[in-house]
């Protein structure tokens, strides 16, 4: 085996065991992946954040609403047959728009 990649996997098993021996590393992967944040100013310790995280993760796989309004006379054009997401607004495109929005990890 060449040096260098020697070198490559040494250095990728000491990010792995770092990652591995650290909850909070974890957890900030975790939201990174999700396109989210940690923020240590919201004063949450790791166990309330992890929790409102996998509700957050929970909510958006069921695409559970927590309030929902209906506008009548809106329909999406034939093109948009998509889930689009801005702001933290969902929006359904199929025969009719909904707009949702997630409850609030906070």
């Amino acid at each position: 085996m060449h040096s260098l990649n020697r070198e490559y996997l040494q250095v990728n098993r000491v990010f792995r065991d770092v990652i591995l021996s650290s909850p909070l590393i974890q957890h900030k992967l975790d939201l990174h992946a999700a396109g989210l944040e940690h923020n240590p100013a919201a004063g949450t310790d790791l166990t309330e954040s992890r929790k409102a995280f996998r509700q957050y993760l929970t909510s958006y796989g069921t695409l559970s609403p927590t309030e929902e309004r209906r506008v009548g006379g809106l329909r999406a054009p034939r093109k948009y047959k998509d889930t689009k997401v801005v702001g933290g607004v969902h929006a359904i495109l199929n025969d009719k728009v909904r707009l949702f929005t997630l409850g609030s990890v906070s």
